[in-house]
């Protein structure tokens, strides 16, 4: 009597024995659940369960009283309210794509000079990334600082959060920003930025792993008035208000019902 649930999160790779040990056990699942339409209708293309069984159930990533606790931390830290504040949030690794921040940010200069750029995160990619913010002589304009427990003291002082993930479901620190209040630029990755910030009424989207369309938006960015960029925070908000715990657990009740 027992009901198996698979989670999907992310387009898999369907090689030949993931094929065959989906199409055989998916029998024996009840549901198959995914975090965005994307992951949905790829499954559903590809024939592996039967259409019925798949099923959306977005993360329980947002609980709002933890984040308005951890708002109010004071931080200690090389923000100048001054600059015009960027944000990065992600393991250094190459699906986070943070090199192409930093190969773009000597043009993003030009459109905004007093700009800076705080990359939060430790990886594989930690020596690279420095070196080449060596290179381009930024190191007075961008840091590194590590992982950081508290990354929604850091979203609450800043002007921008940059997403340029090479792939992301639709990404949990997307959804972190978005209730932070904090405007954001993000691939079009497939296959969740796309449908979290539909059509920049969330944000603003550039092509994905592209410098010089990364560019162009960054002064789309900088050309926004007041009003535009209220409203595209408010719409964020709202699409990550749909990811808090109490929404995941009552669908998911209604999933196993």
């Amino acid at each position: 009597d027992t009901k198996y649930i698979l989670r999907i999160s992310g387009l898999p790779k369907y090689n030949l024995l993931r094929k065959f040990v989906w199409k055989n056990l998916g029998k024996k699942i009840f549901k198959i659940t995914c975090p965005t339409n994307g992951t949905l209708n790829d499954l559903s293309l590809n024939n592996l369960f039967e259409k019925q069984k798949l099923v959306l159930l977005k993360d329980p990533v947002i609980n709002i009283n933890e984040i308005i606790k951890k708002k109010k931390e004071k931080l200690n830290s090389i923000i100048n309210v001054k600059d015009f504040n960027i944000i990065a949030v992600g393991r250094l690794t190459k699906q986070k794509n943070f090199k192409l921040i930093i190969s773009s940010f000597d043009q993003f200069l030009k459109f905004k000079e007093n700009s800076k750029l705080i990359i939060i995160g430790e990886g594989e990619d930690r020596l690279s990334l420095q070196s080449l913010i060596n290179k381009k002589n930024l190191s007075h304009k961008i840091s590194l600082v590590g992982f950081k427990k508290n990354i929604f003291k850091y979203f609450k002082n800043s002007d921008l959060f940059i997403l340029p993930s090479l792939w992301e479901d639709p990404g949990w620190v997307l959804i972190e920003a978005a209730i932070s209040d904090i405007l954001i630029l993000s691939s079009d990755c497939r296959n969740g930025p796309g449908e979290f910030i539909q059509n920049n009424d969330g944000g603003i989207l550039f092509k994905n792993d592209s410098s010089q369309d990364l560019i162009d938006k960054f002064k789309d960015v900088s050309d926004l008035n007041k009003n535009q960029i209220f409203l595209k925070k408010v719409f964020a908000k709202k699409k990550a208000s749909q990811f808090t715990l109490f929404n995941h657990y009552s669908n998911f009740e209604k999933i196993l019902n």
